[in-house]
């Protein structure tokens, strides 16, 4: 059986991220399930550190820039970042892998870990580029992605994420939404 979905104690976030009704946030409703759940239980690839890809976990915290539906100007890169848990918490959730030795010790570092965009639901006439995952302390970690939307027409675009280890998706969808005037 796999672990429990994650689920925050709130004793373990700031204040200052706000309320826990943001773990909540995952569109569409079947998007909850981890990205190619059947396949990572029958493939059990491992990862660097013996953990098969499916006892990750991973949860929206917070967006630290871009809230949804904020206006920007088209053309322009814009930075992306989404502060996450890895879950770590729940029973039989890992740690992600890092990538590299770098980082403080306290669990920092550049994850073994990819942010994936989701062609089939996202618009692809927003340019994503520079992708990543940074390993924070305390079990949590901060996606990013450079965004460029178009110049026009005008209007809401939205560009939509997995996390994936090992070509096995895991953890809660995540997205960006901007509106170009």
């Amino acid at each position: 059986p796999l672990p429990p979905p994650c689920v925050e104690p709130t004793h373990l976030l700031p204040e200052e991220w706000g309320p826990m009704s943001t773990l909540a946030r995952v569109a569409p409703a079947t998007a909850s399930e981890p990205l190619g759940h059947a396949e990572a239980s029958a493939a059990r690839r491992p990862d660097s550190e013996g953990a098969p890809s499916e006892a990750l976990g991973g949860a929206f915290l917070d967006d630290l820039t871009l809230p949804d539906g904020i206006q920007v100007q088209g053309g322009r890169p814009v930075e992306k970042k989404w502060l996450l848990s890895q879950c770590v918490e729940s029973e039989g959730r890992s740690p992600w892998p890092r990538r590299s030795s770098g980082g403080d010790g306290g669990g920092s570092g550049v994850a073994d870990v990819e942010l994936v965009r989701e062609d089939a639901d996202s618009d692809g006439r927003v340019l994503v580029r520079g992708a990543r995952v940074v390993l924070l302390p305390r079990g949590r970690a901060e996606a990013r992605a450079m965004l460029t939307p178009p110049s026009a027409p005008s209007g809401p675009y939205s560009v939509y994420f997995r996390l994936t280890h090992n070509g096995v998706g895991f953890g809660e969808r995540l997205w960006a939404s901007v509106e170009v005037a």
